[in-house]
C-alpha cells in the first residue's frame, strides 16, 4: 500500500492546482486487500479514478513476452530478483548470501573479501582476467567455470559451479580460505591497523608538503 499513497497525494496536486484528471491503474495478483480497496474508494476529488486490473496469467502471455518475467514469477516463492542497480555491499553483508558470481571487477573483488563471500568468477574484458586468475590460482577464494568449445558457459558447468561453491569439497576450501582474508582485511582497516596507518601517513606527508609549500 506505500506506493499508493504518494501516488494519490500527487494526483490530488494535479486535479486541485493544475485542473488534470488522474486515473491509477493497479495490476493485481489477487483480491485486492480491504485496506487498499478503502482507501481508493475515499479518495477526493472527484477528478480521480482508478481502475483495477485483472490478475495476470502468464501462460496466457505470447512467446516473445520478456524472459525476466516469468523467471520473476517461477521464483518468487523462494527467491529474490533486483532488477535495477542494487545495493551490493548491503547483500554482501546479509548472512544469507553464501556466494557471489561476479565478473571481478576491483571494488567487487574487495567487498567480497571484507564481508567474506566466496567467489565464482567470469570475467568480461580489461583487468577482468587477470583478476579471475589472482582469485583463483593464487589468493584461491574462487572457483571459475569452463568455458565450452562454442566458447560459451553452458547451464550444467554453471550448475556444477554453483552447487560446488556451496555444497563441495573445494567449496568448502575456498570459504575457509576467504573467512582467513576477512579476518587480515578486519585487521588492516581497524583503527591502529597498517591500512589506517599507511593512509595517516600518505595524508601527513601531503599536510607537509602544502605546509613548506606555502
Amino acid at each position: 500500500m506505500g506506493h499508493l499513497i504518494p501516488l494519490a497525494e500527487f494526483a490530488k496536486r494535479l486535479v486541485l492546482t493544475h485542473n488534470f484528471s488522474a486515473t491509477f491503474l493497479i495490476p493485481t495478483d489477487g483480491p485486492l486487500p480491504k485496506a487498499q480497496k478503502s482507501f481508493l474508494e475515499s479518495l477526493t476529488p472527484a477528478g480521480i479514478s482508478h481502475v483495477l486490473l485483472s490478475p495476470v496469467n502468464f501462460d496466457d502471455l505470447p512467446d516473445d513476452v520478456r524472459i525476466e518475467t516469468r523467471f520473476v514469477d517461477r521464483t518468487k516463492g523462494y527467491g529474490l530478483l533486483v532488477p535495477s542497480w542494487a545495493p551490493q555491499a548491503q547483500i554482501l553483508s546479509h548472512r544469507s548470501t553464501g556466494g557471489f558470481l561476479t565478473h571481478c571487477g576491483w571494488n567487487s573483488t574487495l567487498e567480497s573479501v571484507v564481508h567474506g563471500v566466496p567467489l565464482i568468477v567470469w570475467p568480461l574484458y580489461a583487468e577482468q582476467k587477470m583478476n579471475a586468475v589472482i582469485l583463483t590460482e593464487d589468493v584461491k577464494v574462487a572457483l571459475r567455470p569452463k568455458v565450452g568449445e562454442n566458447g560459451i558457459v553452458g547451464r550444467v558447468e554453471i550448475a556444477k559451479v554453483v552447487k560446488g561453491l556451496m555444497e563441495g569439497e573445494e567449496g568448502k576450501q575456498v570459504r575457509a580460505r576467504m573467512r582467513d582474508l576477512k579476518d587480515a582485511a578486519k585487521r588492516v582497516l581497524s583503527a591502529d591497523g597498517s591500512l589506517t596507518r599507511s593512509l595517516s601517513e600518505l595524508a601527513q606527508k601531503w599536510k607537509n608538503k602544502i605546509s613548506n609549500e606555502n
